[in-house]
Parts: C-alpha cells; structure tokens; sequence
C-alpha cells in the first residue's frame, strides 16, 4: 500500500515547471493550480526556482501539446527540441479531460501517423497511459483511428495491456464499434501466439 506521501504526491501534478516568479507551479486535485512554495510545504519536498535549475518554460510544453491536437509536426518538434516532455500528460480539463493525455494520445485519437512517426521517433513511451489507463492504442480503438492503430501495432504497441476497467484496445474499439479495428486487433493477437 503506498504511504500517504505518495498518495499526496500523485495528487499534485508539477506545471511544466515553472511560474513567471520563478517558483514551481502545480495543478492540484480538481485541476486548481498552486503557487509552488505552498505545495513543496504541503509534499515535504525542496522548492527550487528558475534561479536553481534551468528547464523548460511552461509554454513550451503547452505549445507541444496544443500542435499535436492541431496536427503541426514543425510546431512539435520545435517544442521537443526547446525541452517540452514527450511524453508529458496533459491535465488541462478543458482540453485532456479528467483523465489527461499525452501527445502520443493524442495523436493516435486523431490518425495523424505523421504526428506518431515524430513522436515515437523523439522518444515518446508507446505504452504510456494516461490516469485511466489508456494507451495510444486504446485511445485509437476508441476513436476509430485505423491507419494509427496500424501504425502502433507495427511500431510494437502492446495491445494486450488492459486499462483501468480492465479492457484491452481490441475490446474498447468493439465496444466503440469500430469493426475494422476490431478485426485489425484480433489479428494481431493471433500473430504473436
């Protein structure tokens, strides 16, 4: 069981990473954001500002995922380059919802294969999940996303992971009835036994 520190940390999600007086930022349960000083109390960590250690702005991870959801490699990969985390989630709840994404997320609910090719090549997880427990596979079996769910497989998704309800992507895309992706699923699998 972990310990409450833990359970508090994972509470807490760090702003990538820091604020315009130079101390850390979070976004706190229910998406509420919070001055860092506050919340380094609150988790018994070291507060540490820009002064300390440089990193990437907020902004830019912001830019990284706003051109993934809008399908602008350039834009990505500038942001990646600039220090943006590929494999960052997303819990603006306007945007991610309450379960957040991360770029490859988003990319695959969107088919944009373009998009998935850069990030896989710029490092992202293909496994990753976000709060839920989706991975970009699932997120493409929900989506109806054929060609990014293709593209997953063949690149080494694990289409066996199962989310938080306890579901593989081959059962989301039946339940969201995506016949093709279904079946694209359900190969796969036979394949690799």
């Amino acid at each position: 069981m972990p310990s409450r520190e833990a359970a508090d940390q994972a509470e807490f999600k760090q702003v990538a990473p820091y604020g315009r007086d130079g101390h850390r930022l979070f976004f706190g349960p229910g998406g509420s954001l919070i001055w860092g000083p506050l919340v380094a109390s609150y988790l018994r960590v070291p507060e540490m500002t820009t002064a300390q250690t440089a990193t990437v702005t907020p902004d830019q991870q912001i830019i990284l995922w706003d051109a993934v959801i809008a399908g602008n490699v350039p834009t990505a990969t500038a942001a990646i380059k600039a220090g943006a985390a590929v494999n960052g989630l997303d819990i603006r709840a306007n945007r991610a919802g309450p379960n957040g994404r991360r770029p490859l997320n988003y990319a695959a609910i969107q088919n944009d294969t373009a998009m998935i090719t850069m990030l896989l090549d710029a490092g992202a997880d293909i496994n990753l999940t976000n709060r839920s427990g989706f991975t970009p596979l699932h997120h493409a079996a929900e989506a109806g996303s054929k060609e990014a769910a293709t593209l997953l497989i063949a690149k080494g998704a694990n289409f066996a992971l199962r989310n938080k309800d306890g579901r593989t992507a081959e059962q989301i895309a039946e339940a969201s009835r995506h016949p093709d992706i279904t079946e694209i699923l359900h190969q796969a699998m036979k394949r690799s036994k």
